[in-house]
């Protein structure tokens, strides 16, 4: 059962981050999304064409890992209410989103050209997005 919620979890989290994010790449008209820029460091890596699904299986999974650390949040230590829990959990996993993406960043040969204070806000705000959502749909299911 704990699978399925965690898989559920990382799916709408996934949504409600990306939704966010693509809705903010429009606004500012810059890249912003996730997948988007995974693909980008794929292509830039290897100097050839990704099929763009392959930012959004990685994006997934790198969702799937984050909704086991909420599930596991939400199930054995989450005492605060639902929305304080998964502004809490989404801010701290909004930091490590960030470093990540800092050493993705830094390790890559051509990182892509953006904005990054932009990208990494939009992204901390994305991730306790993620969180509300994945923390909703455990609470649902």
């Amino acid at each position: 059962m704990a699978i399925l919620e965690i898989g559920i979890g990382s799916f709408i989290g996934t949504i409600f981050m990306s939704l966010f994010s693509y809705f903010m790449s429009d606004l500012v008209s810059e890249k912003l999304g996730e997948a988007t820029l995974l693909n980008m460091l794929i292509e830039n890596a290897n100097n050839s064409s990704v099929n763009p699904i392959v930012g959004w299986i990685v994006h997934w999974l790198f969702g799937v890992f984050f909704s086991i650390i909420s599930y596991v949040v939400f199930i054995y230590v989450a005492i605060l209410p639902l929305w304080v829990t998964s502004v809490l959990t989404g801010a701290l996993s909004g930091i490590i989103g960030i470093i990540g993406w800092l050493i993705m960043f830094y390790l890559h040969p051509r990182p892509p050209k953006l904005n990054f204070p932009l990208f990494f806000k939009q992204l901390f705000v994305a991730h306790i997005l993620f969180a509300l959502g994945a923390f909703l749909s455990f609470h649902i299911f």
